[in-house]
């Protein structure tokens, strides 16, 4: 609630400021200016939809090829979002009533997108750690093949390996290698993509 209020504070701080002072007569009527008031909500309405469509982008990037891609989007979605003003046009009762109306629904919003975020980077970092885990699962495997084909001398007596064994070894390595190499690919991906959600919570606290 204190954070809430803060805001407000300098919000009513930025509007004495910055905005010019308008008639008596407007600034003390109690008469709704439907066009503003329309206005105003729309704005409401168009940021509100801004914040749910960023909370409904599906990281990681729709193009993996393109490492870029994700922050872009994310970049060019807050910079939307951010085209909608946090302040009124007017200083009466009713302009201020309803700006306050409209900064509380935002910043409600953006507790909750601040909150589906820190859950995503949470599942993103317990992905990260088991693509981590497989990863070294992989290497110990192809090092364990290695070692039986370099070390053939080693196996238990009277199993003499044969060409065929020998490539049916080589056939498994190279399938390791493989799914490695498509792990790795997944890791700096995942890693990438994370990196993102950390500066969009980061961003978002500040």
């Amino acid at each position: 609630m204190s954070q809430s209020h803060d805001l407000r504070d300098k919000f009513l701080s930025k509007i004495s400021s910055s905005q010019p002072s308008l008639p008596t007569d407007l600034a003390h009527s109690n008469e709704v200016n439907e066009q503003y008031e329309e206005k105003l909500l729309s704005d409401i309405k168009t940021k509100i939809k801004f914040l749910k469509n960023f909370k409904s982008h599906d990281l990681p990037s729709q193009n993996a090829a393109d490492p870029t891609d994700t922050q872009s989007r994310l970049i060019h979605l807050m910079n939307s979002l951010a085209k909608v003003s946090y302040f009124p046009e007017r200083r009466d009762t009713i302009g201020v009533s309803l700006a306050i109306s409209s900064l509380d629904k935002q910043i409600s919003e953006l507790k909750e997108t601040l909150i589906h975020l820190e859950g995503k980077q949470r599942r993103n970092t317990a992905e990260f750690q088991e693509l981590f885990d497989i990863n070294s699962q992989f290497k110990l495997l192809l090092q364990e093949l290695k070692d039986q084909q370099e070390n053939p001398e080693e196996e238990e007596a009277g199993e003499d390996p044969s060409d065929k064994y020998k490539q049916t070894g080589l056939d498994q390595t190279q399938l390791l290698m493989r799914q490695l190499e498509m792990e790795k690919i997944r890791y700096r991906q995942l890693k990438r993509d994370l990196g993102v959600v950390e500066e969009e919570i980061q961003r978002l606290e500040r």
